[in-house]
């Protein structure tokens, strides 16, 4: 449970600010690029879409990760993860 404090949430957030997800997220992507071979069709349309959302105006970021259907397991993980597509942080 100490992973949904308030300390933990604003140390998250200071994180992202700081564009160390956007650095997670590279070396993420990374690993999926040489391991494309291993993953269905479905998740690597997925995984492309979330690669064109990372680009592009505010719009078209929204657009294309609401396509993707990457998503948080909770209700403030999603809106945080629309909050770092609007920022440019991911």
């Amino acid at each position: 449970m100490a992973h949904i404090s308030w300390k933990a949430r604003l140390s998250r957030l200071g994180r992202l600010f700081q564009g160390q997800f956007a650095t997670w997220t590279d070396s993420n992507l990374r690993g999926l690029a040489v391991n494309r071979d291993l993953v269905t069709r479905d998740a690597a349309c997925c995984l492309r879409l979330f690669i064109r959302a990372r680009k592009g105006s505010a719009l078209r970021r929204f657009s294309l990760l609401g396509k993707s259907g990457v998503y948080r397991q909770t209700l403030m993980g999603t809106l945080g993860l629309y909050l770092a597509f609007l920022w440019r942080r991911i």
